[in-house]
């Protein structure tokens, strides 16, 4: 729900799933009005200039950035905004705005913003990978120093000495929509070169992936499967990513490909690293 103050042109978006489960839980209607009263007095984290400004190529062109999200689960946005395909997902535009309290402000951009810059969504990809990687710098690790926090880059990296395979994150210094890390230019294929492996790539979410070495003695149809229950059962629906399994190869110029279930030992191409 947006509500409009006369006289303004922005608003905040008022989400009406967290107010019904306060109402679920007791809130009365009164006290639920006053939350959402309370909303609309706060402070905007936008200054009327810099919205007005985004009507101008000059002041939002390196401002463009590229968001990874699940085709599937996003057909409506979809229809509303300029986006390409990556694999069986999506990659849609948003500006990056600033940082206010430790947190990222981004604005989806939609068809008539893209259309009023004149750029297509090509040329909008050609903007945003140029500009996310410096906006949202990657990071790559072993997971248990994710849980511990960022370590050296050639201790991170290093594999560990266990009789389990070794999982890598990658995702960026914000761990917000991290995964998008996969359409950097290069990067999955500087670490599978780094690390002297073909990598499988496990889809965790929106916000990361995750990188294991493929030994190619790994059942794929395991990975394949347990993303799907995780996704299922774990991951919070607005965060899924995909139910799909990937690959990389280092040989030839493949790219990341999506793995098929017909075909256990090579996965069928359905995408690749760059678009």
């Amino acid at each position: 729900m947006i509500i409009r103050i006369p006289g303004t042109n922005s608003a905040p978006v008022i989400y009406l799933e967290p107010l019904y489960n306060n109402y679920k839980n007791g809130s009365s209607i009164d006290k639920i009005a006053h939350m959402v009263l309370a909303r609309l007095a706060a402070e905007l984290p936008l200054s009327q200039e810099l919205i007005q400004s985004t009507g101008s190529l000059d002041a939002v062109r390196e401002k463009i950035a590229f968001r990874l999200i699940s085709k599937k689960d996003n057909e409506p946005l979809l229809t509303d905004v300029p986006w390409v395909p990556f694999l069986d997902l999506a990659v849609i535009f948003i500006l990056h705005l600033g940082i206010r309290d430790d947190k990222q402000i981004t604005s989806v951009i939609h068809n008539h913003q893209a259309k009023s810059w004149n750029l297509s969504p090509e040329d909008l990809y050609e903007l945003a990978k140029e500009n996310t990687p410096h906006i949202y710098p990657s990071c790559i690790g072993r997971l248990e120093h994710l849980l511990l926090g960022w370590d050296e880059e050639e201790e991170r990296l290093k594999p560990c000495e266990s009789i389990l395979p070794t999982l890598f994150v990658l995702s960026n210094q914000t761990g917000v929509n991290g995964a998008t890390c996969i359409l950097y230019e290069g990067i999955i294929k500087d670490f599978a070169e780094k690390i002297g492996s073909d990598l499988i790539i496990l889809p965790s979410s929106i916000h990361e992936v995750l990188l294991l070495p493929d030994s190619h003695t790994h059942e794929y149809e395991m990975f394949h499967d347990m993303i799907q229950h995780v996704n299922a059962e774990e991951v919070p629906k607005e965060d899924i990513l995909s139910d799909e399994l990937y690959l990389y190869r280092r040989e030839g110029n493949a790219g990341i490909i999506r793995w098929m279930p017909s075909d256990s030992d090579s996965a069928g191409a359905c995408g690749t690293e760059s678009l």
